[in-house]
């Protein structure tokens, strides 16, 4: 590879990461990458015991692409994975707390 070819991947690459820079400067940015990372189910185990193989192929490929994306948000900006779990987390309590105090001010029927 000369001189002029890593120039060019290397300017490639950084304007990737420019594009994902941005996406990520915007709330709906970071609300669409988080809904792939978690339609990616990456804590999930991709193995089960009776499972086609063809099923756990899948599900480690998509495993795989949620990987993939939080590897280039991290590239892209350090604090950003971070601070979309936070929030991501922030919206999982508060919808916790919602259906737990809908189910507490549910009339007993006992």
């Amino acid at each position: 590879m000369n001189r002029d070819n890593a120039k060019e991947i290397e300017n490639e690459r950084e304007n990737e990461l420019n594009d994902l820079r941005s996406v990520l400067k915007t709330d709906s940015g970071k609300r669409f990458l988080q809904r792939l990372i978690n339609r990616a189910a990456i804590f999930q185990p991709t193995y089960a015991s009776g499972a086609n193989p063809s099923d756990f192929a899948f599900m480690e490929g998509r495993r795989e692409m949620g990987l993939f994306i939080i590897g280039e948000i991290t590239q892209a900006n350090s604090d950003a994975w971070i601070a979309m779990q936070s929030e991501h987390f922030k919206k999982l309590n508060a919808l916790n707390e919602k259906v737990s105090h809908e189910r507490n001010n549910q009339p007993n029927n006992d």
